[in-house]
């Protein structure tokens, strides 16, 4: 994940205190300059409080002025990143689907649903063909691949998309 990435998945809950220290890593790999996220780069769960941490964080982010996103901005970070693993093979489609459905549930309230269940995200497709694992027996690795490759189809779409 990248910074950025880290901070939507902060926003969503996705990221717990423990954590924090490969948020701060992961922050001065991409040359951010921050002493409160090197220090927490350095910390480990053992030497600092979940408290401590997270006092860390937010000083880090109050010296590069970075704001936590709302958790709408989250969701299209986190949406987008999760259908560029799909896309390039780094995470399988049904894995890759089952986070994107995590998505649309828990943004419900941030992008509603208006015809199918998942469109206000612009993943109802992803949320159908995901949704299709179910009707295929154990057993069927034909149909099940067949699946997987519309869900890659998909996550690479989105991403054409949003490129545009």
């Amino acid at each position: 994940m990248t910074f950025d990435q880290y901070l939507a998945a902060y926003a969503l809950g996705k990221v717990r205190s423990s954590d924090l220290p490969d948020l701060g890593v992961q922050a001065l790999t991409e040359g951010y300059d921050s002493v409160d996220l090197a220090v927490l780069a350095g910390s480990t769960s053992r030497s600092a409080s979940p408290r401590e941490l997270e006092e860390l964080f937010f000083g880090g982010l109050r010296q590069l002025d970075k704001v936590i996103p709302s958790r709408a901005e989250a969701g299209r970070v986190l949406r987008d990143y999760y259908a560029s693993l799909v896309a390039t093979g780094a995470m399988s489609p049904r894995t890759g689907g089952a986070e994107l459905v995590k998505l649309i549930d828990e943004l419900g309230g941030e992008f509603p649903s208006q015809e199918y269940v998942g469109d206000g995200l612009g993943l109802a497709r992803i949320y159908g063909l995901y949704d299709s694992y179910d009707d295929v027996k154990d057993g069927d690795d034909q149909s099940h691949r067949e699946i997987d490759d519309e869900i890659k189809k998909a996550c690479e779409e989105l991403l054409d998309q949003r490129s545009v």
